[in-house]
């Protein structure tokens, strides 16, 4: 469709959180060769931001190029004006493309949705997300490969995780692959939880990590995402009962948000009493 010119300016993008909404809006504007705005719905949910934001946007013509795209990520969180207000820009035939992306289609004013032409993704099946998961350490770049939990991931383990995500292959690879932007220190730190026997040798690691101006925010992504494979290889009955991923980011929720480095110590406490049984 983009080849012939054929391609609706009205999109909507359909499925399940994390199957790569956002990710093939944004492959269409590079295929166009279009700039792009990524705006996040959830930050501009009222009729005034609407106003401000993308409507004063949308009238700007694009420098240097035939069209534009605006990516309405979440459109669902809208309120019911700020939907409402939506539906001008929508009408116009002008050089701006609209791809909305969505995880509650029902939620949208059926007067803006019946505007967008709907493109529906579906999970691939438990077939397809284990050949993924067993081809991942062989098609992700090198630097990347250095990262991998260093775990023996046996058929198993492949099919508890492709369960759990349930067919969320952007959660899959964040779990099987740790942040390769961490430094080696930070992972050398999380990795030794497996082996001590004295959790105070790491606390005084972790204070070691942050006397070095480590970053707390990066370091808190990387442990939930070594220990969710590991305690769902090691110890699969504790991974089903944590739920892995999902929860072991849940149990940080009642630390105030913000405060990453005492999420750090709370959620490395549990995960040392889990290994060591406690």
């Amino acid at each position: 469709m983009i080849a012939d010119g054929s391609l609706p300016h009205q999109l909507i993008i359909t499925g399940i959180s994390g199957i790569g909404k956002s990710t093939i809006a944004k492959i269409i504007a590079q295929e166009l060769q279009a700039p792009f705005i990524l705006f996040n719905v959830a930050d501009l949910t009222g009729i005034d931001n609407v106003r401000e934001y993308i409507i004063q946007e949308y009238k700007k013509n694009p420098i240097g190029h035939s069209s534009k795209v605006f990516i309405l990520d979440e459109i669902h969180k809208f309120s019911q004006p700020a939907q409402e207000c939506l539906l001008t820009p929508l009408e116009e035939n002008s050089n701006t493309y609209f791809i909305a992306c969505t995880t509650e289609p029902e939620k949208i004013k059926s007067t803006l949705r019946k505007r967008f032409t709907e493109i529906r993704l579906l999970p691939p099946s438990s077939i397809d997300r284990m050949q993924l998961l067993n081809q991942l350490p062989y098609i992700v770049h090198q630097d990347v490969k250095d990262y991998i939990v260093e775990i023996t991931i046996d058929l198993r383990t492949v099919k508890n995780l492709a369960n759990l995500c349930n067919g969320i292959s952007l959660e899959e690879a964040k779990i099987l692959c740790v942040s390769y932007h961490e430094s080696k220190q930070a992972i050398d730190i999380i990795k030794s939880l497996l082996t001590i026997s004295n959790i105070d040798n790491y606390l005084e690691l972790l204070k070691q990590y942050g006397n070095s101006d480590g970053n707390w925010s990066s370091f808190l992504h990387t442990l939930i995402n070594y220990y969710s494979v590991v305690l769902m290889n090691k110890r699969s009955e504790i991974a089903k009962s944590l739920k892995a991923y999902k929860t072991l980011s849940e149990l940080t929720k009642p630390i105030q948000i913000g405060c990453e480095k005492a999420r750090v110590y709370y959620l490395s406490y549990l995960i040392f009493l889990t290994l060591k049984g406690g």
